[in-house]
């Protein structure tokens, strides 16, 4: 559901999954960021969009396996899933971006954002990874997947520190801030 435009009935709102054109942020002040933000992505479907650093990076996930991340308005394309990416967060001082995969791709990859190169590797679910977190301090990461488990990462060694097993599938995770 979402705001009904008025002229026309129709509802107007942007539901993450849905294949988009792109579409222009007006009047982004937020450290400098204005103009049309999705000029150069081609349509495609978008997983997650997220903002981070105070408003100076934003990151959408995309459908064909790619993370389109603007730094400071400039965008660039990160390219290593081999699927679907699903969900992406910025670490809290913004140097790095988590993303996490689904289809036949399952894992997630912390990217330095300066480079766009992947600096972690983390590999175990056996489903399709739909939510990701970083901890408040950037000290761990989570993954929750479709396959009942919710994984924590060490995200400077890519170790797997916990897991959680469920009775369900799993579609959300977050930390207490």
């Amino acid at each position: 559901g979402g705001d009904s435009d008025e002229s026309t009935g129709e509802d107007s709102a942007i539901t993450i999954g849905a294949t988009l054109t792109p579409l222009p942020f007006v009047g982004v002040d937020a450290a400098s960021l204005t103009g049309t933000i999705f000029n150069s992505i081609a349509p495609q479907t978008v997983q997650d969009v997220v903002y981070g650093a105070n408003g100076t990076l934003i990151a959408a996930a995309n459908g064909d396996g790619t993370i389109s991340v603007w730094v400071n308005g400039s965008q660039r394309t990160f390219i290593g899933h081999s699927d679907v990416v699903t969900a992406v967060e910025f670490s809290p001082d913004g140097a790095f971006l988590l993303s996490g995969a689904g289809g036949a791709d399952r894992t997630a990859r912390l990217w330095d954002v300066s480079t766009g190169q992947t600096v972690q590797f983390f590999s175990g679910h056996t489903d399709s990874i739909r939510d990701i977190a970083y901890s408040p301090t950037g000290e761990l990461v989570a993954t929750a997947a479709e396959d009942s488990s919710i994984r924590l990462w060490n995200p400077q060694t890519g170790t797997q520190v916990q897991i959680w097993l469920e009775g369900s599938r799993l579609l959300g995770v977050d930390f207490n801030h």
